[in-house]
């Protein structure tokens, strides 16, 4: 069994969030770059937004993620919110978080 990586930041604007690389045989992975939400804490600023426990994070501010590395310069870069592509179960949409 393989440990993946997660990522829990302390603060800004994903604080709450804890994100995971997608593991090599998890359906969700579909040929696909992106992060798993692995949990996320009830009333940080990502849950306001819409952020959900099992939602795949594709890119951030038009930056696609290949993997959770990406994850931190995506995030230092934006000055302002954040626009979350996420994929969740069959369906695409958007989340802001500010």
């Amino acid at each position: 069994m393989t440990t993946v990586p997660r990522w829990a930041p302390g603060s800004g604007r994903l604080a709450g969030a804890i994100l995971s690389d997608i593991e090599p045989h998890d359906p969700k992975r579909g040929g696909t770059g992106g992060v798993k939400v692995i949990d996320v804490e009830r009333g940080s600023a990502a849950w306001r937004a819409g952020l959900r426990a099992g939602d795949v994070i594709v890119s951030i501010n038009r930056q696609p993620l290949t993997s959770l590395a990406d994850v931190p310069a995506a995030v230092r870069q934006s000055s302002n919110g954040l626009l979350l592509n996420i994929w969740r179960g069959n369906t695409a949409l958007y989340i802001v978080v500010k």
